[in-house]
């Protein structure tokens, strides 16, 4: 008798854990993806044209972050993303999405060439940066900008696609420098007309 309802004990305390199981499991996005790229209102950078000695100032004018959610295994799994907006003095902007999945932190950003905007896959977290499907990546201890040396920099070379009747297709290939902490502090934009080469002057971080 005190065996049975030793084990009827077990039975119901093992049905009582399973359904107060929380239905909701969170994934957040790694420290190493936002010590690269996270950048909050605040933050600015100058920027000149290594051709036209033009200069170009862009800043943060918008930051969300909040969570993703997908119904799927009987859960609901919430993925933490940050995405901010970066405006230049032209009122022209692009914006960059940090992003969680199940094991991975993602960084993307959009281009906008003839008033279409591209968007890519730069990099992910392993947490360390990786290369994706549309770009190479290749982590220098230091590199050298219009006389400044930076410590820890990722050099990105980013695939911009386009879907045509069956499948996405590369038109562009960019290439990013990101200084960890500070930034893109090179770019070197191409479009079927044109190379513009952007290097990094002055800029003020906010994280």
């Amino acid at each position: 008798m005190k065996k049975s309802l030793f084990l009827a004990c077990c039975i119901v305390t093992v049905f009582l854990l399973n359904s107060c199981e929380p239905n909701d499991k969170y994934y957040y996005l790694n420290q190493e993806s936002k010590d690269w790229a996270l950048y909050k209102h605040g933050s600015w950078w100058v920027y000149k044209d290594s051709a036209t000695i033009e200069k170009d100032s862009l800043s943060v004018t918008q930051y969300l972050e909040g969570f993703t959610i997908d119904y799927s295994d009987k859960k609901n799994l919430h993925f933490q993303y940050i995405n901010y907006s970066v405006t230049n003095n032209k009122n022209n902007n692009w914006n960059v999405t940090l992003s969680s999945s199940t094991y991975y932190s993602f960084l993307s950003k959009n281009f906008v060439y003839n008033n279409k905007t591209y968007t890519t896959s730069l990099t992910y977290f392993d947490p360390i940066p990786r290369n994706t499907d549309w770009s190479t990546v290749n982590v220098l201890p230091q590199f050298e900008v219009n006389g400044v040396v930076f410590n820890d920099v990722m050099h990105i070379r980013a695939g911009y696609s386009e879907k045509n009747d069956v499948f996405y297709v590369k038109v562009f290939y960019h290439d990013y420098w990101l200084a960890k902490g500070k930034g893109f502090i090179k770019m070197v934009e191409r479009t079927p007309t044109d190379t513009t080469v952007w290097l990094l002057e002055k800029y003020s971080i906010v994280q």
